[in-house]
């Protein structure tokens, strides 16, 4: 769970070291863990971590910092999509949007809750505001410099 806040704490750096490790590790050892009652849900978070992997990535360029291996995984599942997301268009939010709801934990929120009010999807909220943070960084031109003191 350290990787969502990174993630939601713009250190994007750190997320994608530790997201690299992770992943990496469960590529190398996926073999062993096919016979695990837990396999589908290792699957499952593997998928989630290569999609907020990929949300880094477009957000704060760190390729160097990515296995081969991981790399390869990740342009064959989310290339075209990062691609797409760089762009900062319309269609780059909501691929944003539709990353982070699959891939974020239900239970993240960008505050605590208030109990007077109606439940609200906090994930939209919280992907809003780290949308609403980069778009800004980018706009003002210090996105790759801002992303590489991290």
């Amino acid at each position: 769970m350290s990787n969502i806040y990174f993630v939601s704490f713009y250190r994007y750096v750190d997320a994608i070291r530790e997201f690299n490790k992770i992943l990496l590790y469960i590529y190398k050892t996926k073999q062993y863990h096919q016979k695990s009652p837990q396999y589908e849900q290792i699957l499952k978070k593997n998928e989630q971590m290569y999609a907020l992997l990929a949300i880094c990535l477009s957000l704060c360029p760190q390729v160097k910092l990515v296995d081969e291996t991981v790399n390869a995984q990740l342009r064959e599942k989310y290339g075209e999509k990062m691609a797409r997301m760089q762009r900062y268009d319309d269609e780059a939010f909501s691929l944003y949007d539709e990353l982070f709801s699959y891939a974020c934990p239900k239970f993240i929120t960008p505050s605590a809750p208030s109990f007077e009010e109606p439940l609200v999807n906090y994930n939209q909220v919280c992907f809003h505001i780290l949308h609403e943070q980069s778009y800004q960084e980018c706009l003002n031109s210090t996105h790759i410099s801002w992303c590489s003191c991290h």
